[in-house]
C-alpha cells in the first residue's frame, strides 16, 4: 500500500485496509463496553455522509459538531471528512 497523500485517502484506506477488524471502536454501554466492528464503523459513516448530502451539505460548507466524547463524534468526523466539509468540535461544557 502506498503511503495517503490526503485525509481522504488515510481514512478511506484504513477502512479498507482493516475490514475485518471487529474491535474499531469501543463503547461503554449500561456499564458494558462493546466493541464497534470496523463495518459497523464505516456504514455508519456512509450513511451520516450520504445524509448530509441528501440534506443539501456541499463541499466546502462548514459544520458544527457538539457532543461528548463519544463514537458518534468520530463518526461524524469521518462523513464530514469525506463529503469534504470542515467541521469544528462544541464541546457540552463550553458555555
Amino acid at each position: 500500500m502506498t503511503a495517503p497523500r490526503t485525509l481522504n485517502e488515510l481514512v478511506l484506506g484504513g477502512f479498507e485496509e482493516h475490514a475485518a477488524s471487529p474491535h474499531t471502536m469501543r463503547v461503554k454501554r449500561a456499564g458494558a463496553w462493546v466493541s464497534l466492528s470496523n463495518r459497523e464503523v464505516f456504514e455508519r459513516t456512509e450513511g451520516l455522509f450520504a445524509g448530509l448530502r441528501e440534506l443539501g451539505i456541499a463541499a466546502g460548507e462548514r459544520l458544527a459538531i457538539l457532543s461528548e466524547n463519544r463514537p458518534e463524534w468520530a463518526i461524524a468526523d469521518f462523513a464530514c471528512l469525506i463529503a469534504r466539509c470542515a467541521d469544528v468540535p462544541v464541546y457540552p461544557t463550553l458555555p
